[in-house]
């Protein structure tokens, strides 16, 4: 039964690397028959402009850190119990409040989507489809403006 497992895992592995590998590989060979001196020089091009701005979004965030150093800035220790300050300027103790009652009917338009959905007339555009029933008993649809 173990060998069996072991197999079985070997082929589903084996079938894996070869579905990740293979168009890989195809992808590679179609661009090697292309290549050219030109295509050299857009490669290291573009690497060089990516490695770049990694510099650059490293070294700005070392110096922020340098900066930050020699300013002598300090993170705020928390040592002593407090809370951390609230991202609002709220007054202390706003939570603490009491909440308001629930109302004691729904109201008729609002919040939950009840009440009476003809406040309004239809608008003049929705007239032009409307269905009309002749004395037949039989439906036409209403096509003229």
């Amino acid at each position: 039964m173990k060998d069996t497992a072991k197999l079985i895992f070997l082929i589903v592995l084996v079938a894996l690397v070869l579905a990740i590998a293979a168009p890989g590989v195809i992808f590679a060979w179609r661009l090697m028959e292309s290549w050219t001196g030109e295509n050299t020089g857009q490669l290291l091009g573009g690497a060089l402009a990516c490695l770049g701005g990694v510099g650059a979004v490293f070294a700005a965030m070392a110096g922020a850190g340098v900066f930050a150093r020699l300013a002598g800035w300090k993170p705020p220790r928390r040592d002593d119990g407090t809370p951390p300050p609230m991202i609002l300027d709220a007054p202390p103790g706003w939570n603490d409040r009491p909440q308001l009652p629930p109302p004691a009917t729904a109201p008729p338009w609002g919040l939950t989507g009840g009440g009476a959905y003809d406040l309004l007339p239809p608008p003049r555009q929705d007239e032009r489809f409307r269905l009309e029933v002749r004395q037949s008993g039989r439906e036409e649809v209403d096509t003229r403006r």
